[in-house]
């Protein structure tokens, strides 16, 4: 009796680490997508005559916004920004950096899980 109790458990546990997997995914997404919208509502509505162009806009939009806007900044010989970019451009790399730590903690998770598949 006592191993099948401890059977359920360890079953409901998997269960909920398999929720924990897809709700992490699932809040990736949504950054993705928070991240992506702004950029869509800037495409001109005008449809491009040629492939090329096309893949431009998408190649646009993949570009990361940080290295856009430093690359603005960094059009002047000695040019110091504003303390406020500054500060927005630290809060921007401190969020990579966080995003960075998650996508490594999701990895974790996934290795653990193909691990105990595997046993």
């Amino acid at each position: 009796m006592e191993g099948d109790e401890r059977e359920n458990v360890e079953a409901r546990i998997t269960c909920l680490r398999n929720i924990q997997t897809l709700m992490d995914a699932a809040v990736m997404q949504m950054q993705h997508y928070t991240q992506i919208a702004p950029l869509i509502r800037d495409i001109p509505k005008e449809k491009p005559s040629s492939r090329t162009t096309k893949q431009q806009d998408i190649d646009t939009l993949l570009k990361p916004t940080q290295k856009q806007s430093s690359d603005l900044l960094e059009g002047a010989v000695g040019y110091t920004p504003p303390p406020e970019v500054q500060q927005i451009l630290d809060e921007e790399s401190k969020t990579s950096q966080a995003d960075k730590d998650e996508l490594s903690e999701i990895r974790r998770r996934r290795l653990e899980k193909l691990e105990t598949v595997k046993d």
